[in-house]
């Protein structure tokens, strides 16, 4: 052999040394470990087997096998001898693992660490570790890690995926950071399914698990007050630990944590309120969505989405305190619309289950309705005066082609305001009096008032005199 490739043979010798067993015995070759394993040599002493060593170094013995199958000289592995050397597995690497974007409302943007640009986030997208998702106004994104966990991200929301990834139990972790916003998670795992959730809220760390009911159901929300956090469980439990205190959240109960302190201890959260409104369908976009009030309810919260359960957000309405609201402008599709109530300390309770919507026309009802004065009988009209005869009345006449007139309201000399069930006004005989009528529509517009100094004279007219001159000469 030419010294050369004897050098050669020496340096591939000494940076390899398996190969040194291969070139005495080409069937002893040692198998290689996986990309991403950490292997070192291990001394067996008494009463020590594969399985046990594996529990000791990895603290679980899912990878035995994987052990066993680098030290093939090993036949049995409950049979060791004290002082054989064999390799072990002392890490690996967390195997890597990401999210989907599998539903997206209106603006969404995508921002891939460690690049600080956004893009415009499409359903098919994946994200990865350290990569985050942001929502703008009336706008919503679903993403999916698992066929049984997925996180749906609320309007004006920034989320961080700061961890994404399987430990060596091949337990499922997701470390979520809501940085600004809400974010909700569902999970219906398997019986043999193993994962763990995190959710991070400023200083504010909620630990979701599912209970009993075998699912789970958390939405958590950075307060818009500067800081704080507030953590709602509607399925499963939860810790929420936060300056170094844990409360434990059961299964219809919420905290709030203030910036910088403890949770505060958990309070139940309200009920569903009652959806009034009954119409399904509208021919215009903007319809008054209509609850009754429920005790307890500091505020609510309105939710128009694309679909039943909500994933599609389409508009909100926040802290509303009547039990009233109109969104500003619907797309003509099918909808669904629910309320839930909020209670002072600015947890949401349950919400209303989604009733349909149905929006024909795409144009808002913007204008109140026309609103004329017609007589009936005898009188005359002119702007702003009337004069009626004794069978001389008034009768309003309005109209709204669109959510419809709601009231025609009346009142006489700046008096109090009385509904117009029908028939004529007239005031008493031989009075003048300020006459002042309005029509109001189902959105609350008003119309112009129509004003008049009203006189009714009942006077009968005197008949016409005759002047007989007598008879022609």
């Amino acid at each position: 052999m030419p010294n050369r490739w004897k050098t050669l043979a020496a340096v591939l010798l000494a940076t390899f040394p398996a190969l040194r067993s291969v070139a005495q015995d080409p069937m002893s070759v040692e198998p290689l470990p996986r990309p991403g394993d950490t292997v070192v040599w291990h001394v067996v002493k008494e009463g020590q087997t594969l399985l046990g060593i594996t529990v000791a170094t990895l603290g679980t013995g899912n990878l035995w096998k994987e052990n066993h199958r680098l030290n093939p000289q090993v036949k049995d592995p409950d049979l060791l001898r004290i002082g054989q050397r064999i390799r072990i597995i002392t890490a690996r690497d967390p195997k890597a693992r990401d999210a989907e974007v599998t539903r997206i409302s209106r603006v969404v943007k995508a921002r891939r660490f460690p690049d600080p640009a956004e893009s415009d986030a499409r359903v098919g997208d994946r994200l990865k570790e350290k990569d985050g998702i942001r929502t703008e106004r009336n706008s919503s994104a679903e993403l999916t890690f698992s066929p049984e966990s997925r996180l749906l991200v609320g309007e004006l929301s920034l989320v961080i995926l700061e961890r994404v990834d399987s430990n060596l139990r091949g337990v499922k972790r997701e470390s979520i950071e809501i940085r600004r916003g809400e974010a909700e998670v569902f999970a219906r795992p398997f019986r043999a399914d193993k994962s763990e959730i995190e959710i991070v809220v400023g200083n504010t760390r909620a630990k979701p698990r599912t209970d009993g009911s075998g699912r789970l159901q958390m939405r958590s929300r950075k307060a818009r007050d500067g800081g704080g956090a507030k953590v709602m469980v509607y399925g499963g439990r939860s810790d929420v630990e936060a300056a170094g205190s844990t409360v434990h959240v059961a299964r219809g109960m919420g905290t709030a944590v203030p910036e910088g302190g403890p949770p505060a201890p958990p309070e139940r959260l309200l009920p569903a309120p009652t959806p009034l409104s009954g119409a399904a369908s509208w021919a215009y976009s903007n319809p008054i969505l209509r609850w009754a009030k429920l005790p307890g309810a500091e505020t609510y919260r309105v939710e128009v989405c694309s679909d039943r359960r909500c994933a599609g957000i389409v508009a909100q309405g926040t802290e509303i305190r009547e039990t009233q609201w109109s969104p500003e402008r619907l797309p003509a599709n099918t909808l669904y619309w629910r309320v839930s109530g909020v209670s002072p300390s600015g947890l949401d309770g349950y919400p209303s289950r989604g009733r349909p919507l149905v929006i024909s026309s795409a144009e808002p009802d913007e204008a109140p309705p026309s609103l004329s004065l017609e007589l009936r009988g005898t009188g005359k009209m002119e702007p702003g005066s009337v004069l009626l005869a004794a069978d001389g009345r008034l009768e309003p006449v309005a109209e709204d082609p669109l959510s419809g007139v709601l009231e025609i309201r009346y009142r006489w000399n700046d008096g109090s305001w009385k509904s117009w069930t029908g028939g004529g006004l007239a005031p008493p005989d031989g009075e003048t009096q300020r006459l002042e009528v309005q029509a109001e529509d189902h959105l609350g517009h008003i119309s112009e008032s129509w004003t008049a100094q009203v006189h009714r004279d009942a006077t009968p007219p005197e008949p016409p005199r005759v002047e007989w001159a007598g008879p022609k000469a």
